[in-house]
């Protein structure tokens, strides 16, 4: 029997005689099988999506045999690239698809890294992309307009610098 390696429908007959279709999810074994033969290998530049279970942003999860939760591309990463150089490295994706696998895309970085490489491909979520955003880009920048042009007015009636305004109602600067 030849797997796709994702799901499989079984159909199964019940004491009543009915047929019932359910969908059986992969294995451990599978989801091991199918990193040591189809993502280690693969040779290709193109991206390699993970075929199993995947969270709501993309990112494959894979359940190791000792029932601890790993994401796909860290376990990939680790048994392709080995382990991280320090603590603070973390799995990066060079194609910026968070579902990709393919050893060619993956690599170490450092948080900074990985969050400079997520503003190059657009996959940041900050300002009006990020899903909890209270108030839009051009609210935001009209606020800081107005308050910047107010912080020169109260500046000059106060007879002080604008920039040294801005510090003392930022904090950095009380003499």
């Amino acid at each position: 029997m030849q797997f796709d390696f994702a799901t499989e429908v079984v159909v199964s007959a019940s004491e009543s005689g009915r047929t019932a279709g359910y969908i059986r999810r992969a294995k451990h074994d599978e989801r091991k099988t199918w990193i040591k033969h189809v993502a280690l290998p693969h040779g290709a530049d193109t991206c390699l999506p993970w075929p199993f279970t995947r969270l709501k942003k993309g990112y494959g999860r894979y359940r190791c045999a000792e029932f601890r939760t790993r994401m796909a591309h860290q376990a990939v990463c680790l048994l392709a690239h080995g382990p991280a150089p320090t603590p603070n490295h973390e799995v990066a994706h060079g194609c910026g698809n968070s579902s990709c696998v393919n050893p060619k895309h993956l690599r170490w970085a450092t948080r900074k890294e990985n969050l400079a490489d997520r503003a190059a491909h657009g996959t940041l979520l900050k300002g009006d992309r990020h899903p909890n955003t209270k108030h839009s880009d051009a609210t935001v920048s009209a606020l800081y307009a107005k308050f910047y042009a107010a912080t020169e007015q109260w500046a000059t009636e106060l007879g002080m610098t604008a920039q040294t305004a801005r510090r003392i109602l930022r904090g950095a600067h009380r003499k």
